[in-house]
């Protein structure tokens, strides 16, 4: 029987994490912008903004998770 390749889920796993790291700089970035606003509204928009990367994020956190799953039952097979 052939061996399982876990090498297409390292490569999702790693560009999952990429992409996770950079909402997070985003995040902070619109966190930090919204700080610094004096107008009220603007404030709202930044932290609304902030708030719907944090949505896309658990989402994309929990396709990392499964991934992550995934990869542990890849590896295990290819033990046995």
């Amino acid at each position: 029987m052939l061996q399982p390749n876990c090498e297409p889920l390292v490569a999702v796993i790693d560009q999952l994490t990429y992409e996770i790291r950079a909402m997070d700089d985003q995040i902070q970035a619109l966190e930090t912008e919204a700080l610094n606003q004096s107008n009220l509204f603007q404030y709202y928009e930044l932290q609304s903004s902030a708030d719907r990367l944090r949505k896309e994020q658990r989402i994309l956190q929990g396709r990392w998770n499964r991934a992550m799953t995934e990869l542990a039952i890849c590896r295990t097979e290819e033990v046995k």
